[in-house]
């Protein structure tokens, strides 16, 4: 019961981004004057996608039944449906229900991902336990030089740029709330991996908050640094590269903890203990 009730509270802190994942999303795509649908259409992939990669973390492994998986679905899709009441009428129709309709997908797919994830070890197998440190150690490494090059390298030509569409005060302060959230990521990973024994270390409790976090974060790095390079100017050059290395580097350090979560679901008992 307390496994439980900790993925349904995960699944529901996971999915307080999703509308700000539909917001970005469809900025992203949507051309000035053009047409909203394209929009919509992007903002409802990107929640779909990663309401399934949440999904993936907290739903029940290696279970395939959907009734077993129903309360982190509708822990994930909670956020999600308490938004109703920010749309009217007409954005009801137009664009809350295809948002619900797609997060609700989203989920429904990373539930299922999840159910296929435990697969016991075949006699013979090779010890994938150093495979799996080795990926926390570099998710680690990754989620602590991120905000080093953000404040070396990125931060002050923010600061000081007064190219066209620039805010250089409020991109400046926005880098250095990311580079905080990078060390708040990195800290369940250098603390909970290093002190808890077994699998647990590689559980969706110890790896989960750190891998979401780093893919929002790496998102949100890669939207201003697409936008510096159509408006950032000479100047901007260097740390716009840098701003895109922060960017893959979170999203890199979040692909490895998904790595390691999925690996660790393949090791043999003896190394599991």
């Amino acid at each position: 019961m307390k496994k439980v009730l900790q993925s349904v509270f995960l699944g529901f802190v996971f999915g307080l981004p999703a509308i700000f994942v539909f917001v970005l999303a469809g900025e992203a795509l949507e051309v000035r004057g053009g047409n909203p649908l394209r929009g919509v259409s992007a903002g409802c992939l990107g929640v779909a996608l990663y309401l399934a990669y949440c999904e993936f973390w907290v739903a029940p492994r290696g279970v395939r039944e959907l009734a077993a998986k129903a309360p982190t679905v509708a822990a994930t899709l909670t956020p999600l449906a308490l938004t109703l009441a920010l749309f009217d009428r007409h954005a009801v129709l137009d664009t809350w229900i295809p948002m619900f309709a797609a997060g609700l997908l989203g989920s429904l797919a990373g539930a299922a991902a999840a159910g296929h994830l435990s697969r016991p070890a075949q006699p013979g197998a090779p010890d994938r336990t150093q495979a799996c440190n080795r990926l926390i150690v570099a998710s680690l490494a990754l989620l602590v030089a991120s905000p080093i090059v953000l404040a070396l390298g990125v931060v002050r030509p923010v600061a000081s740029n007064t190219s066209a569409f620039a805010d250089p005060g409020s991109a400046s302060m926005g880098l250095w709330v990311i580079a905080g959230l990078n060390l708040v990521a990195a800290i369940p990973i250098a603390f909970g991996a290093a002190g808890t024994r077994g699998r647990g270390r590689f559980s969706a409790e110890v790896l989960g908050f750190p891998a979401v976090l780093g893919l929002l974060l790496g998102v949100v790095l890669f939207a201003p640094a697409v936008d510096y390079v159509a408006f950032g100017g000479p100047g901007m050059r260097l740390a716009t590269a840098l701003l895109f290395a922060c960017a893959a580097f979170d999203l890199l350090a979040a692909a490895f903890l998904t790595a390691a979560f999925v690996l660790s679901g393949r090791l043999p008992p003896a190394a599991a203990a």
